[in-house]
C-alpha cells in the first residue's frame, strides 16, 4: 500500500498526537504517583518522630533512674521503634 503526500501527513499527524498523549498520560501518572509518595512520607514521618520521642523519654528515664519498670518501658518502646514501617 502506497501513501500520498496526503496520507503521509495524516498519519504521522495522527503518531505525532498518539506520542503527545502517551506522554501527557505518564507525566499524570508520575505526578499521581509523587504525590502518593509524598503523603506515605507524611504519615511515616510522623509515626517516627512520635516512636522516637517515646523511645527517647523510656531511654532517658532507665538511664537516670533504673528500675526493672524503666527497663520493661525502655525494651518496649525499642521493639516499637524496631517496626516502624
Amino acid at each position: 500500500m502506497r501513501l500520498g503526500r496526503r496520507g503521509v501527513d495524516i498519519l504521522s499527524l495522527v503518531l505525532t498526537s498518539f506520542v503527545l498523549q502517551l506522554c501527557r498520560t505518564t507525566v499524570l501518572a508520575t505526578a499521581d504517583e509523587e504525590q502518593t509518595v509524598r503523603e506515605w512520607l507524611e504519615v511515616f514521618y510522623r509515626r517516627a518522630e512520635e516512636r522516637y520521642f517515646v523511645f527517647t523519654s523510656a531511654s532517658w528515664d532507665f538511664n537516670v533512674n533504673i528500675t526493672d519498670e524503666n527497663k520493661q518501658r525502655m525494651v518496649s518502646s525499642t521493639l516499637l521503634t524496631a517496626v516502624l514501617g
